[in-house]
């Protein structure tokens, strides 16, 4: 009983302590707006049982329609049996509360309903519909679909008015409200009619309207505090309490003698009852207490000064670990130690790592809960380890805490005791192994005569080494920048040696954690070097491209998910779904536009010119909405991105007129700059100097960099072309209204001019090294094609051999298949040589580069095939495949090998064919074949003067 005497002053200071934050809110509803929005079960309307007098005791459980399955015909034919007066304008708003379907009206008709209540000329309308009133705002709060959150908060709201207007009835008002809270079976339910009372005490406040019944409202809160289970409840009674103990302090008085004795548990029988029903009583204060805390939140923290102290938390915790201690040496409850589990949990949680607690009785307590885990349920196993892992948390957060000292003289104090720890418990662990000591440079002279047994040196050193992995690899943490002896590096890689064949053996944890640690310290080396190579700075570019020189070639290509590039994609996402700032002016567009088309630079300075522009687009009233985080604005990658786009929208929002001229001369610059390019890729003595002149690499680097940018920059305007004049759900953002009505009135100019240049596109983008722009613009015209009927000639078939290039420079087989036969059944065109590039695509390439040869001789009627190739190779890698397989039908066994006429195939399709059959022989560094190809080749020239055949490879760089 002593205990209970100090628990009693514990929650009295809790109570009081809730008294001084009574503005704080646990969550949940609220009166005027909250979150969280559960579904409740109901029946259909037609099933709903209801008399008028909804007051009546007797009928306390009401079963409720569910409006998310009730359709409106449903509704009409099961009319509830409410005596509404079609006269009465009240009537007709609870008729439209009951029966409407839109949402919005019906949000609309509650708060004109709730308007209605607060006009004191209805008073006597309001009496004699009050029971349909209360049966109308009853259907509201338990509504079942999760989309009506804002009308039940507004019908809890309608209720505490209604109680409030109506003080005369207010008596049969808090009845019913009580009444349902108590039948109503979903804690959302309750929390909402605990709302409505709330609002009530508020709105009435000291006007003492509800003196007469306030006795009423005190035993009715006092009974449901005794009883509620969760935060919210607690905090929104607790609330509807002070409320009554500021306004009605006589009415408080007489009942806050009962709720202390309920808060702290107090017996009212002063005989000392039997453990069969202590016990219970115990756990269910503990339960009471946590859930105590738990409203309390963040408030309940020593940080914040008293009276909420260390000391007072830390002698709470004491006392409920020693009375349930004392109580299981008396008699065992799993119950009690289940419930003094997550409440020793919870008092943990409140302090802070950094505050000094004596953690030997705590864990103490927590390693004698293990004894009984054998014979015990599933929740308090759980309720133990949760215990167990919150320890060793706390205990791992105070060597963080530690670690992550500012003061130099004492981080290292404190990191060579850590070291000094570590070593020692190595050294016993190869004792164990009669093997000698090790890492005599890092020994600790606090450590000398310390003898650590297998089992807690073994945790030691991984206890230890996991407080240097999340220490060593946090950004700005002084262990990460080499600032003390040894570095971390050297540590791990030198100091623990890292390779010890005993340890592994006997002890691979050990031998896994020191591996692991030095891998997750490595591994963000990786991660800023790629992303410091696209820095606008050249000075940083080069020194991190040569830091990564020295990292393995496997580590730099593995392709893993980065953060650094997800941080990327997420800023250019949330900026493009931004509407427009019109802060890109026509001498910007001119500026990246003449970079992109002719490789001229405006802007000069020793600043990078990108970043410039992108701070002189800013606006001081809206810097903190900027989308894109500071740290990645030295990102080129980032800020070309952002310059196309904003040129994009530019070109929109103006109509198209952009410095390069009229709606048509932007389109034709535009346009004869793709199909210049698109020229030189099948003709390389075509002239485009402005893209192909450069002095030295970085010259090289730029035309590729303008390359890329003039693509996506045509992907950003169609994007932003279609949104005009077609909308998008939710990407993007809708241009003004006379934007739009012109790109709608000028919609098929657009598509034409797309369409046009869709080839010339694709061509880019095999030249630029961008195959995914490529297959885009691909189906987009084959679509077009097939709608339009232009099947027919080699265009087709040259649109198609670009897509299946681009294809097989992504590695897709699969999709290259369904191009054959899309071909095959869509168009009519049976192009069996596209089979030959899937095996290329799928890394067959012995095979693939025969199949090239045999489509060759049956193209141009010549044998071009070489000889140098074992074709027993290839049939023995065949054996073992099903050949009827319709993926690789295709074989050489089944395909004739009599000469026939040449068929009708584009000269283009035929030159991309022994181009491929070459690239097969390169892949298999096959240079003898090389070399016979080309021969090949060139007696294919000469003897078909209509075939134009040019191999693409640097047989120079072979030779």
């Amino acid at each position: 009983m002593s205990w209970l005497c100090c628990c009693r002053l514990g929650f009295s200071k809790v109570l009081g302590k809730l008294s001084l934050v009574n503005e704080y809110s646990c969550g949940g509803y609220s009166v005027n707006g909250g979150s969280g929005e559960n579904t409740y079960g109901r029946k259909s309307l037609g099933q709903e049982l209801r008399v008028n007098n909804v007051t009546s005791p007797e009928f306390t459980s009401v079963q409720h329609g569910s409006r998310a399955l009730a359709t409106k015909d449903m509704r009409k034919s099961q009319e509830r049996s409410m005596s509404y007066s079609d006269e009465s304008r009240l009537s007709n708003l609870l008729r439209r509360i009951t029966r409407e379907d839109d949402r919005d009206r019906r949000l609309a008709t509650v708060k004109q309903l709730k308007e209605f209540i607060q006009q004191p000329e209805n008073k006597l309308v309001l009496v004699k519909q009050l029971d349909n009133i209360l049966a109308a705002v009853h259907d509201v709060l338990n509504e079942s679909s999760k989309l009506l959150q804002e009308l039940r908060q507004e019908g809890a709201c309608c209720l505490g008015l209604l109680c409030a207007s109506l003080s005369y009835e207010a008596e049969k008002i808090f009845k019913w409200i009580f009444s349902k809270f108590s039948s109503s079976a979903k804690d959302e339910v309750k929390l909402l009619y605990l709302c409505a009372t709330y609002r009530a005490l508020e709105t009435v406040g000291e006007k003492k309207a509800f003196s007469s019944v306030m006795q009423l409202v005190m035993t009715s809160l006092q009974s449901i505090l005794e009883n509620v289970d969760t935060p919210e409840l607690l905090c929104k009674c607790v609330k509807c309490i002070l409320l009554v103990a500021r306004c009605y302090p006589h009415i408080f008085s007489t009942n806050f003698r009962d709720l202390s004795h309920v808060a702290s548990g107090e017996s009212v029988d002063e005989d000392v009852p039997p453990p069969s029903v202590s016990l219970p009583k115990l756990a269910a204060l503990l339960r009471v207490f946590s859930t105590v805390v738990r409203s309390i939140g963040e408030r309940f923290s020593p940080i914040r000064g008293p009276p909420i102290t260390e000391a007072y938390v830390t002698d709470v915790l004491y006392r409920v670990m020693r009375c349930v201690t004392a109580a299981n040496q008396v008699f065992f409850s799993e119950a009690v130690l289940t419930a003094a589990n997550e409440c020793v949990g919870v008092l943990l949680g409140s302090l802070d790592p950094s505050m000094t607690i004596h953690c030997d009785m705590v864990i103490t307590y927590g390693l004698d809960q293990l004894e009984n885990c054998q014979t015990c349920g599933t929740d308090y196993i759980i309720s133990v380890l949760n215990l167990l892992t919150l320890v060793v948390a706390v205990a791992h957060a105070v060597y963080q805490a530690v670690l992550s000292l500012k003061n130099i003289p004492v981080l290292e104090t404190a990191y060579k005791l850590i070291l000094g720890e570590m070593t020692c418990a190595l050294n016993n662990l190869l004792h164990s192994l009669q093997l000698p000591d090790a890492c005599s440079e890092i020994k600790h002279e606090a450590f000398q005569n310390h003898v650590f047994n297998v089992d807690n040196a073994n945790f030691v050193v991984i206890f230890d080494l996991s407080a240097l992995t999340t220490i060593g690899n946090a950004k700005n943490s002084l262990i990460g920048m080499w600032a003390l002896s040894p570095t971390v590096f050297a540590l791990l890689s030198k100091n623990l040696m890292i390779v010890h064949s005993d340890l592994a053996v006997h002890f691979p944890a050990i031998q896994y954690a020191v591996l692991y640690t030095l891998y997750s310290h490595c591994t963000r080396c990786v991660d800023v070097c790629r992303v410091q190579l696209v820095h606008s700075g050249t000075r940083i570019r080069q020194a991190f491209g040569k830091l990564l020189k020295s990292i393995p070639l496997d580590v730099v290509l593995s392709n893993n998910n980065h953060t650094e590039i997800q941080e990327i994609s997420l800023a250019l996402r949330s900026h493009m779904s931004k509407a427009p700032s019109n802060t890109f002016h026509p001498q910007d567009f001119s500026d990246v536009i003449s970079f992109i088309l002719y490789g001229n630079s405006h802007r000069t300075g020793k600043d990078n010119w990108l970043e410039r522009l992108f701070y002189s687009c800013q606006r001081l009233d809206k810097r903190d909405q900027s989308t894109i985080p500071r740290n990645l604005l030295k990102t080129d990658a980032v800020l070309w991105q952002w310059a196309i786009w904003e040129a994009a929208q530019f070109t929109v929002l103006s109509k198209l007129r952009t410095p390069l001229g009229r709606a048509q001369d932007t389109f034709q610059t535009i346009e004869g700059i793709i199909r210049s390019l698109a020229a030189h890729t099948l003709n390389p003595d075509q002239d485009v100097s402005q893209w192909t002149t450069a002095d030295n690499d970085e010259g090289h680097g730029s035309n590729q960099l303008r390359l890329v940018l003039l693509l996506q920059y045509l992907e950003n305007l169609e994007k932003l072309m279609y949104n005009a004049y077609e909308g998008c759900a939710n990407a993007l953002t809708s241009p003004p209204k006379v934007i739009r009505t012109f790109f709608y009135t000028n919609r098929q100019t657009c598509q034409d001019w797309l369409t046009r240049i869709r080839l010339s596109i694709m061509r880019v983008g095999l030249l630029a090294g961008q195959p995914a722009v490529t297959v885009r613009h691909g189906f987009d015209l084959l679509t077009e094609m097939k709608a339009n009927s232009l099947t027919q000639g080699n265009e087709l078939e040259v649109t198609i051999m670009m897509v299946v290039e681009a294809l097989c420079e992504l590695h897709c087989p699969e999709a290259i298949q369904g191009i054959a036969v899309w071909s095959s059944s869509a168009v009519g065109k049976n192009l069996l040589w596209i089979n030959s590039v899937a095996q290329q695509a799928e890394g067959r390439f012995e095979k693939a580069s025969v199949e090239y040869q045999e489509h060759l001789c049956a193209m141009t009627g010549v044998d071009c095939c070489i000889s140098s190739f074992d074709k027993s190779v290839l049939t023995l890698a065949n054996a073992g495949r099903n050949s009827a397989s319709p993926k690789h039908s295709l074989n050489g066994e089944s395909r004739k090998t009599v000469l026939s006429k040449p068929t009708d195939c584009s000269p283009e399709v035929i030159n991309y064919l022994g181009n491929k059959a070459c690239e097969c022989y390169i892949s298999i560094a096959d240079w003898a074949a090389v070399q016979e190809w080309q021969n090949a080749v060139h007696d294919l020239k000469k003897n078909t003067s209509s075939t134009s055949l040019s191999l693409k490879a640097d047989f120079n760089y072979i030779k």
